[in-house]
């Protein structure tokens, strides 16, 4: 027999035990190995596709492919594998990022999107620096005017204003931090066809930093080095008021 074959002498002997027949439990375990190894050459086989892929989006779904035979098939190793070769988020980001480098590039405003981020930058530090300190009430309100076609003739307007003027209502104020309590310390007020308007607070993220201890630089370094969400805030109103623009025309 086979199972005889593959297995030591000794442990082919027949003494009463109280598992039953050795040889044939071996050869059954021999079995889930050999079956084992052949899957596991086909996700052998989809790893090295994933590590030659270099576009994310095709690589996770490889991944995604092998993801639940993995976990259901490997124990708790499998299970970690699976998981870390599984990113619903990353693969979403990954996805957005796709669709944003397809559009601009096929409305010819690629290179346009990502030096206005730049300047954009650029003019928000330049006026946080001339226009220091700022008491923790005060609103950057920022508007973003520019070609929806071409993405050209970048203007940035900066400007100041108090809490209760910039939402028009009493704001109730919050003795934990010392300030008003607002309804959100960033956000977009404003998308139209070549203009955008974003705010924040800039003066509650330099206190936070001041709070934790991380604030190692001066006030004008730390606005310089800083990459603030408002620019990414700024960037997403940028893109959208284009597609708003593209959309319209069609």
């Amino acid at each position: 027999m086979e199972s005889l074959a593959t297995t030591s002498p000794e442990f082919c002997e027949p003494l009463d035990n109280t598992y039953g027949d050795i040889p044939e439990q071996f050869g059954i375990i021999k079995g889930i190995v050999s079956n084992a190894m052949y899957e596991m050459s086909e996700v052998m086989d989809i790893l090295e596709l994933v590590m030659k892929e270099t576009d994310p989006l095709k690589a996770l779904t490889l991944s995604f492919e092998i993801n639940s035979g993995l976990a259901d098939g490997y124990g708790s190793w499998g299970k970690e594998l699976a998981n870390a070769l599984w990113d619903q988020h990353f693969y979403s980001v990954c996805k957005e990022h796709k669709e944003k480098i397809d559009f601009l590039k096929s409305n010819h405003i690629l290179d346009r999107f990502i030096l206005a981020r730049q300047e954009l930058q650029e003019a928000i530090v330049r006026f946080l620096c001339d226009n220091l300190p700022q008491d923790q009430d005060l609103v950057h309100r920022v508007v973003i005017t520019f070609l929806p076609d071409t993405l050209r003739q970048i203007q940035v307007q900066n400007s100041l204003i108090h809490a209760t003027k910039y939402w028009d209502t009493d704001l109730q104020f919050d003795q934990r931090f010392n300030r008003l309590l607002v309804p959100e310390s960033c956000g977009t007020r404003k998308i139209e066809a070549g203009q955008v308007e974003i705010f924040w607070m800039p003066a509650i993220y330099l206190e936070s930093e001041r709070k934790f201890g991380k604030l190692s630089v001066s006030i004008e370094d730390f606005y310089r080095v800083t990459d603030f969400i408002i620019y990414a805030e700024g960037m997403e109103g940028i893109y959208n008021s284009l597609m708003a623009s593209r959309a319209s025309k069609n």
